[in-house]
């Protein structure tokens, strides 16, 4: 049965709604000027919450299972406990509890990051002291409702050049689980053991695979962070945790195993006792109010068991150069990646690029690339750290493509675009300065803006940028003058600066491998990953 309720009397508003929003299996909306539209519940709900229209929902529709991010710190408390940072995050969650365990890992050396992804690939998958591998699976499943693991790498927000790593173990479980999910916790952490040979190799073997497909389905990701690498000391370590780099590395050690592993194990036995340590862990903790006490004293207590290690941190500045590589796959089509630097040029991310992201993702890039070249897709983007971003997915083509990637700027000095189509893509692109959240991603997002220091503020800022920018502004947003020392130059439009972050040349192909072969022109180094 259909509801209706009332909404505010706009033209413009309406014409948007119906346009954009009119769904024919929706719900029935009457409108102050008697007209019914029906319209999907959800993508209304969006739709008026990101313009931040006043309107009168039924309380039905309000879901406490799906939240905004702006203002998301209001539900955050702090709280410190010797070394340990306690976030806590008061929101309904139906019952479940989650908990996020963020250990940081500046400590750990360059040479020992290759380790750490490996260990966090096996963890799971070996023998524990007070149980096998299989018992803790079957345990876990029991027990909690999942305890997962990962290696991210996170940029501060007011120093871009920085960034941290962490690793995060996230678990959620039923209140009355809590020191059953603990005890599980403790046990993968601290009692994982590394010394049967047979079960690391199946692993091995099976990661291998898995990369190896990931690389020939999602070549673009691993092209783009590799161009990356070029420039950037967090995209650098990135290429040692998940990237071509600890693809070869995996490579080497199924090839090598017999004569290798005794080493590998010795190196994840050392890594592996030092990861998790007490000092600058933080426990992040997602749930209602009345859950918090015993929550934290658990994950507390349990992070006490860990040690304090006072190691030196690693500054992870690495020794770069552009390598322009083509990397050689079993693959019949190509990922063609370029990733350049910005920052370089005094140039500091807006709002406004996302829109000219988005513009020219949807023409430029869609209509050459895909539309003409053949490709699945293509895309544009200037990242929040100032990187301009640009790739091809399953593309028969690759110096083509290349070439259409080096007109970017001429097409940004001579974009001609309506009111109309202006404000459609700003529309668009509203939802993804303000996403819905679950209650889990709610928390997680919270902790992450947390670490990297973000705030809503920056947020509203930037969508502000988005949805007062002109087109004037897409073509020459840049405040003031920049002086490029190495041109001799100053720049003010945005294509020109576009024109000199094409010049670093910072380009990655992943794809067929006689098709890097017949451009080998076009690269100076070519991988053949290994099969």
């Amino acid at each position: 049965m259909s509801k209706r309720t009332n909404i505010p009397d706009n033209k413009s508003i309406l014409q948007r709604i119906e346009a954009e929003l009119a769904q024919s299996s929706g719900t029935e909306y009457l409108l102050t000027d008697g007209s019914v539209i029906s319209v999907d519940v959800e993508a209304v709900r969006k739709w008026f919450h990101e313009y931040k229209l006043v309107f009168e929902f039924s309380e039905e529709w309000i879901s406490d299972t799906t939240i905004d991010i702006f203002n998301s710190n209001q539900t955050r408390n702090i709280d410190k406990v010797e070394d340990i940072t306690v976030l806590k995050h008061d929101i309904f969650t139906s019952g479940i509890n989650y908990v996020d365990i963020c250990f940081d890992l500046k400590h750990i050396s360059k040479d020992e990051i290759v380790y750490l992804s490996l260990i966090e690939n096996l963890l799971k998958s070996l023998d524990k002291k007070s149980m096998s591998y299989k018992d803790f699976s079957v345990e876990t499943f029991l027990r909690c409702g999942g305890i997962s693991t990962t290696i991210v790498t996170l940029t501060n927000s007011k120093n871009r050049e920085k960034f941290v790593p962490k690793f995060v173990v996230s678990i959620k479980f039923f209140s009355e689980k809590l020191k059953e999910t603990s005890e599980l916790v403790k046990i993968l952490l601290k009692e994982t053991i590394f010394t049967d040979k047979n079960r690391i190799k199946e692993e091995v073997l099976a990661i291998k695979g898995e990369l190896e497909q990931d690389v020939i389905g999602a070549g673009h990701l691993y092209g783009i962070n590799r161009a990356k690498s070029y420039y950037s000391n967090k995209a650098y370590y990135d290429e040692k945790v998940k990237g071509i780099d600890y693809l070869k590395f995996i490579q080497d050690l199924a090839e090598n195993f017999d004569e290798k592993i005794d080493n590998v194990i010795e190196k994840m036995k050392f890594v592996y006792n030092r990861m998790f340590k007490l000092n600058e862990t933080i426990v992040n903790i997602t749930t209602t109010e009345d859950n918090f006490d015993s929550i934290e004293k658990e994950f507390v207590g349990l992070v006490k068991e860990f040690p304090k290690i006072e190691d030196s941190s690693y500054d992870f500045t690495f020794e770069k150069e552009n390598l322009k590589e083509g990397i050689a796959t079993s693959s019949d089509v190509n990922y063609v990646a370029f990733a350049g630097d910005m920052k370089k040029y005094g140039v500091e991310y807006s709002g406004s690029f996302a829109l000219l992201s988005k513009i020219l993702s949807t023409t430029h890039m869609h209509n050459n690339i895909r539309a003409i070249g053949g490709a699945y897709g293509a895309g544009f983007s200037i990242t929040r750290d100032s990187e301009i971003i640009m790739f091809s997915y399953r593309d028969p083509n690759l110096k083509s493509t290349k070439e259409i990637f080096s007109t970017v700027g001429k097409f940004v000095s001579e974009m001609e675009l309506s009111e109309e189509d202006l404000e459609s893509f700003k529309i668009s692109l509203v939802k993804d300065f303000n996403p819905l959240l679950t209650p889990k991603h709610k928390g997680y997002t919270s902790m992450i803006m947390y670490i990297t220091g973000s705030d809503e503020k920056e947020l509203e800022i930037y969508l502000e940028e988005l949805l007062n920018a002109k087109l004037e502004d897409l073509k020459g947003r840049l405040k003031n003058w920049i002086y490029i020392e190495k041109y001799d130059a100053y720049y003010n439009e945005v294509s020109e600066v576009i024109d000199k972050v094409l010049s670093q040349d910072t380009f990655v192909v992943v794809g067929n491998t006689n098709k890097i072969k017949e451009n080998s022109k076009e690269f100076n180094n070519i991988v053949v990953l290994k099969k």
